[in-house]
């Protein structure tokens, strides 16, 4: 059970965008293309719309491309949203929604970052994953489950390509539904000198989802690596609660003080309707506490996109989507 955790962003961490000088539905107004048909297309007219998004929005993500933030998440309130989206049912599957406001929102927002791309191994490389409790799987560790605590991780630790960035925004949100983080430059300052070495040593075994061939999920079956790398006072971080094994005693004791960290340092928001949060997934382990969905319909409904700020010496680029 996690304990109750500030639900607060720290300042500058929030942008309200409903209106004013900073709404910025009219810098989607050209992006015509259908995603799922002509995504090439569709990313090409949002990344000359993300131009047109408001300065102060515009200088808010270059701020945190940079790493100027301590927090690690900016959170973007009050975005456009697709019209009569209440009357649409939450997907199990393909979305049967006929516009496209949501993959805008998080394309133009994206382009500021970088590119997104997909896995082949996740909805078939698709760019906007769908986030739904899904019956029968409430209880994995996947973004399917709904009654279970999705623990602490960085998405894809394990690949040769993991994302700079995570974007969630938010069609449909849930009571209790709180999406938790942490950032690494709150948790090295819970952790003596001795537990941060380990930390930066290759002594962890990390897990590969079950979504990329671990049938069994079974911890601790993927490649070997430290939890933090980079820059030995400024880190970052790539870490699986659920999936990932210390390989010495020492190791262990460190990641049990990490785990402790973690508890001490986490926030949380819960994500409404026309939110989108932004989450560098260099710096920040993210999870969600457990909801109860009614699978009416009307349950909470995220979309995902990835992102990845330079294309330049990607490793295992064939198992990627990318469209330029």
């Amino acid at each position: 059970m996690l304990p109750d955790i500030d639900t607060q962003l720290s300042d500058g961490a929030t942008i309200d965008c409903g209106g004013g000088r900073l709404d910025f539905s009219f810098a989607l107004d050209d992006i015509t293309a259908d995603p799922q048909k002509e995504p090439g297309l569709f990313l090409k007219q949002a990344a000359i719309a993300s131009d047109r998004l408001p300065i102060q929005i515009r200088e808010r993500l270059f701020e945190f491309q940079q790493g100027k933030d301590t927090a690690g998440v900016l959170l973007l309130t009050n975005c456009p949203q697709d019209p009569d989206i209440d009357d649409i049912p939450t997907p199990q599957g393909v979305s049967n929604k006929s516009s496209f406001v949501s993959e805008a929102c998080l394309s133009v927002i994206a382009a500021q970052l970088g590119h997104i791309f997909g896995y082949a191994q996740i909805d078939n490389g698709s760019l906007f994953q769908n986030i739904v409790p899904v019956p029968g799987r409430e209880q994995e560790q996947s973004y399917a489950s709904s009654r279970v605590e999705l623990q602490f991780h960085t998405e894809q630790h394990f690949h040769s390509c993991m994302p700079d960035y995570l974007l969630l925004y938010c069609i449909r949100g849930a009571i209790g539904a709180e999406t938790f983080f942490a950032s690494v430059r709150d948790i090295i300052t819970e952790l003596d000198h001795h537990h941060r070495e380990l930390l930066f040593e290759p002594l962890y075994r990390s897990g590969v989802d079950y979504i990329f061939g671990n049938s069994s999920t079974e911890p601790g079956n993927g490649p070997i690596m430290s939890i933090l790398y980079g820059d030995q006072d400024d880190p970052f971080l790539r870490y699986d609660e659920d999936l990932m094994v210390a390989m010495t005693p020492g190791a262990q004791s460190a990641m049990d003080a990490l785990r402790s960290a973690l508890k001490k340092v986490m926030k949380s928001v819960c994500l409404k309707p026309g939110d989108l949060l932004v989450v560098d997934n260099r710096r920040v382990v993210h999870g969600r506490r457990p909801f109860n969905p009614a699978f009416d319909g009307k349950d909470r409904w995220l979309q995902r996109s990835k992102v990845i700020g330079e294309l330049e010496g990607i490793v295992g680029r064939e198992a990627i989507r990318l469209y330029k």
